[in-house]
């Protein structure tokens, strides 16, 4: 029994363990496609997944999938009954788990937003993709740290769009630079 009350509503997700549960915009997934029109990379589609509903566009086809192999080939387009690993950003996060680990909140579908036709069906590989890389700079560190006279170090501020990150940096950079450390 819940000891809190809550306000749920459709496509709200009550987990016992939420660390298994990602809200994730960008997802990596296989899709089928169905629809005789070709797949527009950049287009905007609805994707339908447990209740909820979010715009989609599918950013990036990354290989196709041989069905006779199972292996992996060169990008192509994505026509009539051609399954592929893509890059798939969503509108709005939504929660996601792996399809291996739920067919629930793993399966999705993507539909055309004006004729309501199903085009492809999908299932979540990968619910949070890295979107951060290392980048080798021209100026090292040791450069840095002598030429400033400062120990070097970085705060990551992470949280969900809107919810006060860049204002935070901004206020954390104002306070640094007033004690003469930025």
């Amino acid at each position: 029994m819940l000891q809190d009350e809550l306000d749920l509503a459709r496509g709200d997700v009550l987990a016992v363990e939420p660390s298994a549960i990602n809200v994730s915009e960008p997802v990596q997934a296989h899709l089928v496609w169905f629809s005789e029109e070709p797949a527009s990379l950049g287009s905007r589609y609805e994707l339908r997944l447990a209740g909820c509903h979010t715009g989609a566009t599918v950013v990036k086809v990354q290989a196709l999938v041989n069905v006779d192999s199972l292996t992996l080939a060169p990008a192509g387009p994505l026509v009539a009954n051609t399954i592929c690993l893509a890059e798939v950003m969503l509108e709005k996060p939504v929660p996601l788990m792996r399809y291996a680990q739920s067919r629930t909140l793993g399966g999705f579908l993507l539909v055309d937003r004006v004729t309501h036709e199903t085009l492809a069906a999908g299932m979540v590989l990968d619910p949070a993709p890295r979107q951060v890389f290392w980048q080798n700079a021209t100026v090292g560190r040791a450069e840095r740290m002598q030429r400033l006279r400062q120990k070097p170090s970085a705060l990551w501020l992470t949280g969900l769009s809107g919810a006060g990150k860049t204002t935070l940096a901004n206020a954390v950079e104002s306070a640094l630079h007033a004690k003469g450390f930025a």
